[in-house]
């Protein structure tokens, strides 16, 4: 067990909230990596949402070994949109981190990213690369451009460039994350939320990209069928609905508002008939996508 670490001090409280579902063998290693960081967070909220599987017994046997735990468990089964919402509306830390159940973080994450995020006066969240673990045909590096400069710019880069649903992941500024109001969802289904999101958070500020791999995402390749055309379609609608309701808030100002929804006018019919292999060249192109050998 790791001894060497510092605890969250008054400017610098951290939660990090993790939506459950039917994660019993996955969890406790995605508590582990939460719990054992060199900068521990404030608290770690974590909500089962209605799992039908032994889910709540993992996370009892954990509630018993740390105090930093707070959990929750939904009689009706939110979905994993309204169940991260529900942890964000009860988080009081400074920060807040979104960490699916599955997922692992190395003991320098949470402690790289705040140094990141606070040594930037303009930036609302910081992030770090990913790199796929588990099930994978080809594992990966992914990255993410950082957004900066005016507000235009940013959402500009936001909407042209591959991997913006990664920086969801990051370190937000908990005010910024209560303005925002959370994940979005629209009636095609919440696929693109994280990007939609993430639009809504470049609206405030800037994010900060740490080009290392601290994140570790779990993949379930063999258990995946591909999508069928209609599904992609519904998918793309779904991101694109949301997306459109972003660039619509009152935090855009009213002339880049117009010419965002100019841009995406002439682009959708690009972005929704795209094959997933040619943003994955995109992404190759840009140095946000590289192949990596298995362990």
């Amino acid at each position: 067990m790791r001894t060497c670490c510092t605890v969250c001090n008054g400017s610098s409280r951290i939660s990090v909230c993790i939506p459950a579902y039917r994660a019993e063998l996955f969890l406790a290693e995605t508590l582990q990596s939460a719990l054992h960081q060199d900068l521990m967070p404030f608290e770690v909220l974590i909500s089962d949402d209605a799992s039908t599987d032994g889910t709540a017994h993992v996370i009892n046997a954990w509630v018993a070994r740390s105090p930093l735990l707070k959990t929750f468990r939904q009689s009706i089964r939110l979905g994993w949109v309204g169940n991260t919402n529900f942890l964000l509306a009860r988080a009081s830390g400074d920060f807040v981190v979104i960490l699916p159940h599955d997922d692992v973080l190395e003991p320098e994450y949470l402690r790289s990213l705040y140094e990141g995020l606070t040594s930037n006066a303009n930036a609302v969240l910081a992030f770090s690369d990913i790199r796929d673990f588990g099930d994978c045909y080809a594992p990966c590096r992914w990255g993410a451009l950082p957004l900066a400069g005016s507000q235009l710019l940013r959402l500009i880069r936001c909407m042209m460039t591959p991997n913006q649903s990664l920086p969801h992941r990051g370190l937000l500024r908990a005010d910024i994350a209560r303005k925002v109001g959370g994940l979005p969802s629209s009636r095609f289904g919440s696929c693109g939320a994280e990007v939609a999101f993430l639009w809504k958070v470049a609206a405030f500020g800037e994010t900060v990209r740490l080009p290392f791999l601290f994140y570790h995402k779990r993949r379930f390749d063999s258990l995946r069928l591909p999508p069928s055309l209609h599904e992609r379609i519904v998918n793309r609608l779904a991101a694109w609905s949301m997306q459109w309701s972003a660039i619509g808030a009152n935090t855009v100002a009213p002339g880049n508002r117009i010419i965002l929804r100019v841009i995406m006018i002439l682009i959708s019919p690009i972005t929704l008939l795209t094959p997933g292999r040619l943003v994955k060249v995109w992404a190759r192109l840009l140095g946000l996508r590289a192949d990596l050998g298995k362990d």
